[in-house]
């Protein structure tokens, strides 16, 4: 059984799980939860599911980029442990299966340090449903990305817990935002959370016009001293003039001053010393506490428009993308792409690599379809890929054939019978028949000529036209010195090593499996690299690709053999 140190209330609805294929689960509503350490896939996490039960709290082995790892376990095991030794063997799309699952909870870490943030998205999703929905099929394709929202000016509240350890990192990015972009005090504000039950109350909460307010103790705090800490820290905010722009980043200063010189001693003594350092009064205003917001098991972390956002390190990307236009400032996901990934409704060239999400996948779309070259040949007929060799074999045509077929034998036996009774007539009346035989005599010769005459015309014509034709090609050759021969290009496998020169990431966007030394590979006059049996399927088989064009630049490659 998997569990973790605390748990945070979040609204289910702050990212989306997409499902491609196969056709049965498409529109499928998948409930999730998610890791408030590593990144929130901003830029769109995807690949086929791949499950492995762990007989041990940590994962062994290698998983591949195009890998959406399904993790299962019967033993008590720390997420965080488990989560970071799957993003080690390489998962940045990690799955948790949790039997004891509550949608209403992100998962938390026992400690927050530098480490825990890295390229990797991890997701929390009940086991019944997994079991239920998806563990009976045997290729299911799929993505998640975090779903934010836009504004002219998007607004950040900064929660605060009391968790100084996983603070220091939120403040810390925060404090980058307010120098670089100048966010001041109309989009900007700051918050307590609180426990409303404890089961030491006394130690661990404070009581206010009639209600209870309570927090987590820790080894050298009891509950009531870190809400007493909050309280001093929230007073020395509202005390700052909001009409000076430098104000949010002096709160932020001793916010990281206190963490520095604190630490871990939640005594208020130490806290009034910093609040003095930076003009404060040594007090707290406890009806503050009246605007603290409750949680059932609170974190820190920020608000960006209305959207939980706990994870440092990508808080940049998070503040930008949720300006309806981006800053200039902002980062860029890779070199001329800016890391807007969900506003891309195409596939642009700088933005077609892996931090860059291929634009939104637009680049790994197959043109004019909703087929991405991930589907193909995955097992499943999609009914976007109905071209690829999964949809082969049905032939809709059988059957009408059949039933005609059925059709002409009725009706030949029908003539055999009418034949029939044309016999017996002749025997009651030979004069009758004998004129019946003529007139059908003379119907069948005037019935033959004409299909002769039908026939022989079109004949004639095409003799004539062969005749023409080969005229003008002997005309043709005495003219010209020889043929032209066109002869493709061949490009042939090649074993891979690191010093080749290639554009893009080391990855085949066909089958979106990884590029490894010594692996066997394809390199195209456009230097993007592809496994032989993919780029091969991929010229054959793309009824929509006449050009014979490179997947990813679409540069033609219709002059090479492969």
């Amino acid at each position: 059984m998997l569990f973790q140190l605390t748990f945070c209330l979040i609204g289910i609805s702050l990212a989306k799980f997409t499902v491609y294929s196969p056709d049965e689960l498409r529109g499928l509503n998948i409930p999730y939860s998610y890791a408030n350490f590593g990144n929130p896939a901003i830029s769109p996490k995807y690949g086929k599911l791949q499950y492995e039960f762990l007989s041990e709290c940590a994962f062994s082995g290698f998983v591949e980029s195009n890998i959406a790892l399904v993790i299962d376990t019967n033993i008590r095991c720390y997420y965080t442990d488990i989560i970071i030794s799957a993003y080690n063997a390489g998962a940045t799309f990690i799955i948790v299966l949790d039997p004891e699952y509550s949608a209403a909870y992100n998962m938390s870490s026992l400690y927050y340090n530098e480490n825990l943030y890295e390229d990797f998205t991890a997701l929390l999703i009940p086991t019944s449903f997994y079991e239920i929905n998806l563990s009976k099929y045997e290729n299911v394709w799929l993505s998640y990305e975090y779903d934010y929202v836009k504004s002219n000016s998007p607004n950040v509240e900064l929660i605060l817990s009391g968790n100084r350890e996983q603070e220091y990192f939120i403040v810390n990015d925060l404090l980058n935002i307010v120098k670089n972009y100048g966010l001041d005090f109309n989009h900007f504000n700051v918050q307590m959370t609180y426990l409303q039950l404890s089961d030491n109350p006394i130690e661990d909460c404070l009581y206010y016009n009639l209600q209870i307010y309570c927090a987590y103790k820790i080894p050298t705090a009891s509950g009531i001293l870190i809400i007493e800490n909050l309280l001093a820290s929230l007073t020395f905010y509202n005390s700052l003039p909001q009409n000076d722009a430098s104000s949010i980043n002096v709160f932020l200063e001793y916010l990281l001053e206190l963490y520095d010189r604190c630490d871990q001693n939640y005594e208020i003594n130490c806290n009034y010393d910093v609040i003095s350092d930076f003009g404060g009064d040594r007090t707290y205003d406890e009806s503050l506490i009246l605007n603290a917001q409750w949680n059932k098991d609170p974190d820190s972390h920020l608000v960006i428009n209305g959207k939980y956002f706990p994870w440092f390190g990508s808080i940049e990307l998070g503040y930008c993308s949720s300006f309806y236009e981006i800053p200039s400032k902002c980062p860029y996901c890779s070199t001329g792409c800016y890391a807007d990934i969900q506003s891309m409704q195409t596939c642009l060239s700088n933005c077609n690599n892996t931090d860059c999400g291929y634009s939104n996948l637009h680049c790994l779309e197959i043109e004019e379809t909703k087929c991405y070259y991930f589907m193909l040949n995955d097992g499943n007929c999609n009914s976007v890929c109905e071209l690829e060799k999964d949809c082969s074999g049905v032939n809709t045509d059988s059957s009408s054939s059949q039933d005609n077929h059925g059709s002409t034998t009725d009706g030949g036996h029908g003539n055999h019978e009418s034949s029939q009774g044309n016999h017996d007539s002749q025997k009651d009346n030979n004069n009758s028949g004998q004129e019946s035989n003529n007139t059908t005599s003379q119907n069948n010769d005037i019935s033959v000529s004409i299909i002769l005459i039908a026939v022989l015309i079109p004949i004639s014509f095409c003799f004539c036209g062969a005749i023409v034709i080969i005229s003008v090609r002997v005309i043709i050759k005495k003219n010209h010195k020889g043929p032209t021969i066109i002869q493709n290009l061949r490009l042939s496998p090649v074993r891979y090593d690191s010093s080749m020169k290639i554009r893009g990431d080391k990855i085949c966007v066909i089958d979106l499996m990884g590029i490894h030394e010594n692996d066997m590979v394809i390199i195209t006059p456009c230097q993007h690299v592809f496994h032989p049996q993919c780029i091969r399927e991929w010229l054959g088989n793309h009824a929509h690709n006449p050009d014979r064009s490179c997947p990813i630049c679409k540069t033609s490659l219709r002059e090479y053999s492969f």
